[in-house]
């Protein structure tokens, strides 16, 4: 076994940075014995100042023993020469204790510059550490506890806004073995305009979740900051029938939190993104079954504007609505998989990414089809989002999932999303082949595109020819730097199926045995097509008799249409709107009625 370890990093050195992608220029930024950078969220590990200097931050595990894992940051700058040079040359580690991880960075405005500031766990803390110098590499660490002694925060993102303070959310680990709950924590931080003396919050604790999902992001045009993650809806600890059950952990809803300025933070109420109706044997036919989707280990968030935009990773579930058996579930999947895209201005959910095919390669419990969103904006406001994707026509000789990263586009602000396009396309073709190391893990995107997206990702080998995989390795850390004007032309995703929803019930089919119910809340359940030529259709639950107005606005606020005025039978209805006197552009459905009202944005194209 050390005879295959010693070759394995042999070849590793020599063909690190030289394996070939569909996109760009890659360059080996460091390397690790760790490959498990995040076990959900990746949060940003990579970031752009906007001076033309990208730093770089990931977890470092020093030998095959691992027993020594730190932070390590390290820095390039676009006129500062060979890029591969400055990496060998300002590689350095962030933290100053022994055993540190789970970093994501991003920076401290200090007067013309920036300050990298890398945030992870460490020393029983949530740390926070800060460049003394732009990309000089020597870090000073500023440590956020938790009252409870008896838990240990892990899985730490942070974000520094505008006014040169700093958010941090983290979960905190009990420190019991048969513990299903973390508490998810939040700490401020005031900088007072000095990077090095910070007067600190203590954490609060916003509620117990399931899960490492969570991310915190400041405006760089506002003094806005959003914090989301995902709240489980059976209650954690989980009751016995739901204990030890892969259902447990994905019954979920996607919650956030806006504060307006860094300070004021209405933690008591957060907003449900994705607001999961609940099985119901009261309701009639499929809506009996409530929604089929939930969201699943993943969030990433950025701000274009005042406008926050989330994207997340949802697998299938279908519970029970007769709430029988252990747990009350028909079905779920571990492997099938979609990516959504969210935001403020809009309260739309539209998707990015279709993972919903069968997979008989091997996943590891934490991974799905397409997983670990990660979102960027250019100038214009145009989204780029790279996500993971595997299936079982990559695979490794023990049929174990090869990954690749792949990219969708968004024109107009996430309404509609481009067919997807590989950037590294680094297929295994089961030859004999020691060298491969061609399965991209843990991608981040800097969340500004400017002339390049920049990206960042843990490359990992796969079977040794069939001789086994050492049990650890050496991997290499990649920035793959693609020029915008080199990527495709490309078409707009179809959706998988006509009517086609957040709310819906992937390719499954369910018993339709339930009768005599109704829909529990007013709410537009779709509108397809979307974007749409001439003709659209929009799907409206009725709960009651109540009047209500279903109408279209222009984005001023104008009145164009009225779809309905007045009352119906409870019930679910499709109205139609005929486009074909209006111009192209965005539009609104407003649906409005005594107690409340939601809009859907919609895209007209000619």
């Amino acid at each position: 076994m050390k005879q295959i370890t010693i070759l394995a990093l042999l070849l590793i050195l020599q063909c690190s940075t030289t394996f070939a992608v569909n996109y760009g220029d890659v360059y080996e930024v460091g390397t690790t014995y760790w490959s498990e950078q995040q076990n959900a969220t990746v949060g940003k590990m990579i970031v752009r100042d906007g001076l033309g200097g990208t730093h770089f931050t990931w977890t470092k595990a020093l030998d095959e023993g691992l027993s020594e894992r730190h932070v390590y940051y390290n820095f390039c700058d676009d006129d500062s020469g060979d890029i591969e040079d400055q990496f060998a040359a300002n590689a350095s580690c962030a933290d100053q204790g022994d055993r540190a991880g789970y970093a994501s960075i991003d920076l401290y405005p200090d007067g013309e510059t920036m300050l990298a500031t890398c945030f992870y766990h460490a020393s029983m803390s949530a740390v926070m550490a800060i460049d003394w110098e732009r990309g000089f590499g020597a870090f000073s660490e500023e440590m956020f506890q938790l009252q409870n002694r008896m838990a240990i925060p892990i899985v730490v993102k942070g974000t520094i806004d505008r006014n040169q303070n700093a958010h941090i959310v983290a979960v905190s680990n009990p420190m019991q073995p048969d513990a299903l709950s973390f508490g998810l924590t939040i700490w401020h931080g005031l900088s007072n305009g000095n990077p090095f003396e910070w007067d600190k919050s203590i954490g609060f604790e916003i509620e117990n979740t399931t899960g490492l999902s969570h991310r915190i992001q400041a405006s760089r045009e506002s003094d806005r900051v959003a914090l989301a993650w995902h709240h489980n809806l059976v209650g954690v600890p989980a009751p016995e029938r739901w204990e030890n059950s892969d259902a447990h952990g994905m019954n979920n809803d996607l919650y956030l939190i806006e504060s307006p300025d860094g300070d004021e933070w209405d933690l008591d109420n957060p907003f449900n993104i994705t607001r999961t109706i609940p099985a119901d044997n009261d309701r009639e036919g499929l809506l009996a079954y409530g929604d089929t989707l939930r969201p699943y280990n993943d969030v990433d968030l950025i701000y274009v504007g005042d406008v926050v935009h989330a994207v997340f990773t949802t697998r299938g579930f279908i519970a029970d609505p007769r709430d029988i058996g252990d747990p009350p579930v028909i079905d779920w999947t571990t492997e099938e998989s979609f990516i959504w895209h969210w935001d403020s201005e809009s309260d739309t959910l539209t998707l990015v990414a279709d993972g919903w095919y069968d997979n008989e390669g091997i996943l590891g419990s934490l991974y799905s089809n397409v997983d670990r969103p990660s979102l960027a904006a250019d100038e214009s406001g145009k989204l780029y989002c790279i996500f993971k994707q595997v299936s079982d026509e990559d695979v490794d000789d023990n049929n174990v999932c090869v990954s690749d990263v792949i990219l969708a586009l968004s024109e107009d602000g996430g309404i509609t999303w481009s067919e997807p396009i590989n950037l590294t396309g680094t297929i295994y073709d089961d030859e004999d082949r020691v060298s491969d190391f061609i399965s991209e893990m843990h991608p981040s995107i800097a969340e500004t595109v400017d002339d390049c997206l920049h990206i960042f990702y843990l490359l990992a080998c796969v079977d040794l020819g069939g001789m086994g995989e050492p049990e650890v390795v050496e991997y290499p850390m990649i920035y793959q730097r693609i020029a915008v004007e080199d990527l495709p032309e490309v078409g707009v995703l179809e959706m998988p199926r006509d009517n086609f929803t957040y709310h819906n019930l992937g390719n499954q089919s369910v018993n339709n045995e339930l009768v005599n119910g109704q829909p529990i809340e007013f709410g537009i359940n779709g509108v397809y097509p979307n974007p749409f030529n001439s003709r659209t259709s929009v799907q409206v639950d009725v709960p009651s008799t109540e009047p209500f107005t279903l109408a279209v606005m222009d984005v001023s606020g104008r009145q164009m249409a009225i779809l309905h005025q007045g009352q119906t039978a409870p019930g679910s209805y499709t109205f139609n709107w005929n486009a074909e006197s209006y111009p192209a552009g965005i539009y609104f459905i407003n649906l409005k009625w005594e107690k409340g009202s939601t809009i859907r944005k919609v895209a007209l194209v000619k």
